[in-house]
């Protein structure tokens, strides 16, 4: 029997699509020294004010938690999904509905006089549901 096509017998089959995605994850997963540093620059301008809030407010971002499951990329609260540790703008936010729900929440709840701890109280109970949030200590 002859195989042409796409066929292949089921465990060679097996092994080419598992080399594929091992070398699809390393390639994803390892950031290239090319890779450009992501920038507000072209970027909807109600993103970019979002960014701009919670850097300038980074104090009391620092205190809210994430709950969009963020915590898998070892952030430790909503500061970190917008802004990067070690400084730059981190690109996580600008495809993330919760992260910029819970901006929006956070500048909504401080424009209206709220204090961070009753803020903080209203994010819990509002994003709770979705599941684990990240390693936020008190303020």
């Amino acid at each position: 029997m002859r195989l042409t096509g796409w066929w292949l017998p089921g465990a060679t089959m097996a092994t080419v699509l598992a080399g594929v995605l091992v070398v699809a994850m390393v390639f994803r997963s390892a950031p290239g020294a090319d890779e450009p540093e992501f920038s507000l620059n072209g970027q909807p301008a109600e993103m970019a004010g979002a960014y701009q809030f919670v850097a300038e407010h980074s104090a009391h971002a620092a205190s809210i938690p994430c709950y969009c499951g963020c915590v898998r990329l070892d952030h430790r609260s909503l500061l970190e999904c917008f802004v990067k540790p070690e400084g730059g703008w981190e690109p996580h936010a600008s495809t993330c509905g919760v992260c910029g729900d819970e901006a929006a929440d956070l500048r909504a709840m401080l424009a209206g006089g709220a204090g961070i701890r009753d803020i903080r109280t209203a994010i819990d109970q509002q994003y709770g549901r979705l599941g684990r949030p990240t390693d936020t200590p008190l303020p």
